[in-house]
């Protein structure tokens, strides 16, 4: 997998969509980007190929959510060294429990949304994060129930 080093506007207006709906239709996504749908097939083949796309997933309402084994979600929020540097979100981006990684201004530096099966599972995620080069510190929140979520 080679990473590109920028994606052009039509790059991210594909993704847009595609975070929106990943199943919409590609003909309906080539209309709403200008282009043929065989160069949006070409775009977005390339856009996984490059690492832009990594997967599609399913995102589960209250009842499938419910079916599933019990899933405990947080916030993480790390202070950082400079030696952190931009080795730290590729170190996590492997890890499938952190769900979102976003750098943050204000008193932490990064904010992380995790999923793990259980408060054990999050005490050692946190432990491992919290060994992680450049990591000063942590503060985890606990997500207690999702009043809405915008997609």
């Amino acid at each position: 997998m080679t990473q590109r080093t920028s994606l052009d506007d039509l790059d991210r207006r594909l993704l847009g969509l595609l975070d929106q709906n990943a199943r919409e239709p590609t003909a309906s996504l080539a209309r709403k980007i200008g282009l043929s749908r065989s160069a949006t097939q070409e775009r977005i083949a390339r856009l996984e190929r490059d690492g832009a796309i990594e997967g599609y997933t399913v995102r589960l309402g209250r009842s499938g959510a419910s079916e599933r084994s019990t899933v405990l979600q947080a916030h993480v929020f790390l202070s950082l060294d400079a030696r952190a540097g931009n080795s730290l979100p590729q170190a996590l981006r492997i890890r499938p429990e952190v769900k979102r990684c976003h750098t943050v201004s204000g008193e932490f530096d990064m904010m992380l949304l995790v999923a793990v099966d259980g408060p054990k599972a999050l005490d050692q995620l946190l432990d491992d994060i919290g060994r992680s080069p450049g990591v000063r510190r942590t503060q985890s929140a606990v997500v207690l129930d999702v009043k809405f979520e915008r997609g």
